[in-house]
């Protein structure tokens, strides 16, 4: 059985666990930066600049001052909105983990940590191939005598897409051949 969330979870445990700093802001608007903020940007200074290295420097002093800016009023509201919605997402994500038999709480599911990675490329029903990113994450959970140990958890994503598939599976290792000299 898959779980669909909309969130990555790695993403959240970072977002709970970390104070607000650059990188946490960063981290979490990179997709409105991608979609929106970029091409305006791009666009409004190829208006007044021609030259392609001058508008990437002003690109980057940009998103500099953007990010500053949303770190300096979040700080003086003293409210992390990243991480409210993060704690949210796991209390929420917990009981739904439950019902794949991960027993787990919302304690244990912040100390997880990101085991794996890996890409491939697939085609959907339309022959257009996707990028689909596969995440192993260890996600301590409380085995039938009561011991906390780590449940490997593979979240899959379609790069593009906003859906998540959560399921419990691990890693499968892949045989290395490698020659070899006999020594006869």
């Amino acid at each position: 059985m898959k779980l669909v969330v909309n969130y990555d979870l790695i993403n959240s445990v970072k977002n709970v666990n970390e104070p607000l700093n650059p990188f946490k802001v960063i981290r979490n608007n990179r997709k409105v930066w991608a979609k929106f903020n970029l091409p305006i940007y791009t666009m409004i200074d190829f208006c007044f600049v021609r030259d392609l290295k001058i508008v990437l420097e002003m690109l980057l002093v940009q998103f500099s001052a953007l990010t500053i800016t949303e770190l300096i009023a979040l700080s003086l509201v003293r409210v992390d909105k990243y991480k409210d919605k993060s704690e949210y997402d796991l209390k929420k994500l917990v009981s739904r983990l439950n019902d794949i038999n991960v027993d787990t709480n919302y304690d244990l599911i912040k100390e997880s940590i990101l085991d794996s990675k890996k890409y491939d490329i697939k085609l959907n029903s339309n022959n257009i191939p996707q990028l689909i990113e596969s995440k192993y994450i260890l996600v301590p959970a409380y085995s039938y005598n009561a011991e906390v140990k780590d449940k490997c958890i593979l979240q899959e994503h379609i790069v593009g897409s906003s859906d998540y598939y959560l399921s419990v599976e691990s890693p499968t290792k892949e045989k290395k051949l490698i020659l070899a000299k006999n020594s006869i």
